[in-house]
This record gives structure tokens, C-alpha cells and sequence, in this order.
């Protein structure tokens, strides 16, 4: 496997991510952070009610109020679409931020609530294993923070927030995975100043 393989991969799964989220596929759990662990037949009482709203902020937080407008502007250097998409991926609310003229330009912010710390070290020390990448802990953001595969992972309070984004399909230059991982820490900082 060269070095652009794991990285195109994140690509193409968020990508796909972002298009099916862009379509209305709300039903599908499609979230790249999501466990693949629930059965066809398991239904979630939260976002399958009746007369519940899928779409509604998990534990009092709506993730598209994580970041701004501008915010995200300027990290896709581009004008954002006129709203963003919400959608449930469980255990995740998710946003995406689309732009107005490409949906191959984005940012993805997760949130869910009710998370302990041994919980997310947990997941952290599984991570790897499972997206088969390396982990990488990251200082400096909430309470313990990790990035893998593209994804950067923040714990702070009772939440886990999880930030991705796609930039461009420029692979010719070899700076562009660092460039989206230093994207989504100034993103993460943002997100997680917004929470209670």
C-alpha cells in the first residue's frame, strides 16, 4: 500500500458521506464514525419514534451550531451553501457543510453526548485497530483528543465532538492530508468553545 492509499480512502468515504447526506439519505447510517454493530432489526428509540425528528440536537446540542458560517468559509476557502444538512448517523448528530458551487468540498462535525473520559480512551486504544491506521493523541484540545485516518476525535465535558473534512482532490500535493488535519484543529477548537 503507497502512503496516498489510506488518505485517498478517507476521500472517498467522505465524499460518499457528504453526496448521500446532500441527497436526503438520512435513513442510512452512513457516518464514517458510526458502528457498523447494530443489526438491520435493532431500532433506536431516539431518532425512529413516532412523531420524533431525526434531525433534532442530541442531548441539547444541534451540531450546526458548533461552527459558523464564516468559520467554515474560511476553512474551504470557498461560500458555504445556504444551510447545511443535518442528519443522525447513531451514535451521532451530524452537520455537513457543503459548499455552493461543489459537494466535493466540505466539513463534517459529529457530536454526542453522555460520553465519559474512560470511554473515549476506550475507543481511542481501539481505534487503530479497527480503521487498521495508526493513532495519533493530540495536546491542547478539551479533555483528551486523538486523530486517525483523517478524523479528529475531541472529548470535553460530557461530549465527544468528531471533525473531517475534505479540501481538494489535489493528490500531487504531498501536503494536503497535513493541511486538512491542521484545518480540523482550528475547527475543533471553535466546536468545542461552543459547548456547555
Amino acid at each position: 500500500m503507497t502512503p496516498r492509499q489510506p488518505w485517498f480512502a478517507l476521500l472517498v468515504l467522505t465524499c460518499c458521506l457528504a453526496l448521500a447526506v446532500a441527497c436526503g439519505d438520512d435513513d442510512s447510517d452512513t457516518s464514517p464514525t458510526a458502528t457498523q454493530a447494530d443489526s438491520a432489526d435493532e431500532t433506536p428509540a431516539e431518532t425512529n419514534a413516532p412523531g420524533s425528528d431525526p434531525t433534532a440536537p442530541a442531548n441539547g446540542i444541534d451540531s450546526c451550531e458548533l461552527l459558523t458560517r464564516e468559520e467554515v468559509e474560511e476553512a474551504l476557502g470557498q461560500e458555504a451553501a445556504e444551510e447545511p444538512d443535518r442528519s443522525v448517523s447513531e451514535p451521532y448528530q451530524t452537520c455537513t457543510w457543503n459548499t455552493k458551487d461543489s459537494s466535493l468540498k466540505f466539513v463534517i462535525v459529529q457530536v454526542q453526548g453522555g460520553v465519559t473520559l474512560d470511554e473515549f480512551s476506550a475507543q481511542q486504544a481501539s481505534a487503530g485497530t479497527f480503521l487498521n491506521e495508526e493513532v495519533h493523541s493530540v495536546d491542547g484540545l478539551g479533555d483528551s483528543a486523538y486523530e486517525v485516518a483523517g478524523f479528529l476525535y475531541a472529548h470535553q465535558g460530557e461530549y465527544e465532538v468528531v471533525m473531517t473534512n475534505l479540501l481538494g482532490f489535489n493528490f500531487d500535493h504531498p501536503d494536503e492530508a497535513a493541511q486538512a488535519l491542521e484545518v480540523n484543529r482550528g475547527l475543533m477548537e471553535s466546536a468545542l468553545s461552543r459547548l456547555p
